[in-house]
């Protein structure tokens, strides 16, 4: 064969370079021709590696074969829907890929390959509970010890990084990773018992409760402007950080009874209970029957009324423009777009009527008060916890399920599905998962 290059690539970014093969097959026959590929910072060692690809193929392939076996073997379902049991298994495969291990930092989930090879909290939690369901209890305790070890660059104790990247640490993380972070230590405890993991993790939970009160001006137990990022124009109460916090609670009571801090397990349980009701209640739009997403002083949103243009937006990370939608009669004549809401050209009527309702509310509330706004399937994070009455959740999933944004983005889809699930309807719920 020949090989040409490398050379650099425009930008001077990368390298690129070719080769050439000739390789004759006999009819009806085969040929085989395997690539090796090594790298290193070393010459000396990309030769050696190559080497001993060359020399050893065969049984590395035989000892990768024998792990995906192991993977797959780990844990079974059986079930009619062939090709949900498939994507089952494949799941499977596809968790073992994404674990990276830096031994400076430790094992943990990748967020995606290749495009980010960095530990998110969110999204490797998330993730957590299909490795836990896949017996791979290891997996999940590593990847949250590898959380608390980045979180150790932090200058503010109990904070949990929302991304690192190998000993960087890319955010810091607010109350929604903290609150998170604390609900996968208690999921990994009850699929595996192991109580000397929870003393382990414990003074990393007693610490993250302790920052997400610190952040809650009010008194409410919602911290307050450190949020999720996806609203990060709006210093409200997001309904995902409340509902976490809840669980987060919870499961720090859960912890704390185990290892004997019966005082502690008994305030931290006082207050999710008080959490749930605050949710229940003041998330809650009985008019609408289901949950704002967000929950803020009244007196702030005619900070981001539009005079020129006649709305009340706000924008996300991702660009979305986002309409305050306060009732069913406000949002006729609204268009769906782009998982968000927007006004037609023709809607004046509407436009004042979004207005009216936010002046009037402000008045009736003193303009202190707190006011629900903007529902979108995020709100039915609650029943994914499992924490509306079975009358609220069915209220609540009806009005999802005629919603043309219901599934907007993996985490809405996710919560709706698990929502469903909880509830009984597992038809809905595979519905989602289709």
């Amino acid at each position: 064969g020949s090989i040409s290059g490398p050379q650099k690539t425009a930008g001077n970014d990368g390298v690129l370079a070719s080769s050439k093969y000739d390789l004759t097959v006999p009819a009806g026959g085969s040929s085989t021709i395997r690539f090796f590929i090594a790298g290193a910072t070393d010459r000396s060692k990309v030769i050696s590696e190559m080497n001993s690809l060359k020399n050893n193929h065969q049984a590395l392939l035989d000892k990768k074969t024998q792990h995906l076996q192991n993977v797959l073997g780990r844990s079974k379902i059986t079930i009619p829907d062939q090709d949900l049991q498939k994507t089952f298994d494949w799941a499977k495969i596809q968790t073992d890929w994404l674990i990276g291990d830096v031994p400076s930092m430790g094992s943990g989930l990748y967020g995606t390959l290749p495009a980010f090879p960095w530990w998110f909290t969110v999204d490797g939690i998330h993730g957590l509970r299909g490795v836990l369901a896949q017996s791979n209890i290891d997996v999940a305790e590593n990847h949250l010890r590898l959380l608390k070890k980045s979180t150790a660059n932090s200058d503010q104790g109990g904070r949990i990084v929302q991304a690192a990247y190998a000993s960087t640490l890319i955010n810091e993380g607010d109350a929604y990773e903290v609150a998170i972070f604390i609900m996968g230590v208690d999921d990994v405890f009850h699929w595996s018992g192991d109580i000397g993991f929870v003393r382990e993790m414990f003074p990393a939970v007693k610490d993250g409760i302790a920052w997400i009160l610190s952040n809650d001006k009010d008194g409410d137990l919602v911290s307050e402007g450190q949020v999720a990022v996806e609203h990060e124009a709006l210093s409200m109460e997001m309904i995902q950080t409340a509902v976490y916090t809840q669980q987060a609670l919870a499961g720090a009571a859960n912890m704390a009874r185990k290892i004997g801090e019966s005082n502690l397990a008994e305030d931290y349980k006082s207050k999710a209970d008080q959490l749930k009701n605050h949710i229940n209640t003041n998330y809650w739009v009985a008019s609408e029957g289901r949950y704002a997403e967000m929950y803020g002083e009244a007196s702030k949103w005619l900070e981001y009324f539009d005079e020129e243009n006649g709305v009340w937006t706000s924008t996300d990370t991702g660009g979305r423009t986002r309409i305050a939608a306060l009732s069913d009669d406000a949002r006729e004549g609204l268009s769906d777009h782009g998982g968000g809401l927007e006004l037609p050209e023709d809607s004046t009527n509407d436009i004042d009527s979004l207005r009216s309702q936010l002046e009037a509310g402000i008045s009736d509330l003193d303009k202190e008060s707190a006011w629900p706004q903007l529902f979108t399937a995020l709100g039915n994070i609650p029943l994914e916890a499992g924490l509306a009455t079975p009358e609220m959740a069915a209220s609540s999933l009806e009005h999802s399920r005629k919603l043309d944004d219901c599934c907007y983005g993996y985490e809405a889809q996710g919560s709706l599905a698990v929502g469903e699930c909880r509830y009984g309807y597992m038809d809905q719920c595979l519905n989602y998962i289709k």
